[in-house]
């Protein structure tokens, strides 16, 4: 079985949802509601980094710098804001 018909469309990564989950399942033990904490996330923090990682990939491959490049997007890919 593929994983894109386990994996709800609207998560582009396996990390994406995992931390999803373990945000509700938090939220569960602590007895709110998961939609007003996902509310209350960093989103701009997050959407910082994000943009950053993705400033230096540009950067690295402009330079031609191929390590570089494979090292960041790793990261980008292991990042919770991602």
């Amino acid at each position: 079985m593929k994983i894109t018909n386990l994996v709800p469309t609207k998560y582009r990564s396996l990390t994406a949802l995992r931390f999803h989950m373990a945000v509700l399942l938090h939220m569960k033990r602590i007895g709110k509601r998961a939609d007003e904490v996902w509310k209350r996330m960093p989103w701009k923090r997050f959407h910082r980094q994000m943009f950053r990682l993705q400033r230096a990939i540009f950067k690295a491959q402009k330079n031609g710098n191929k390590t570089k490049v494979k090292r960041l997007q790793r990261l980008l890919l292991q990042s919770r804001a991602a």
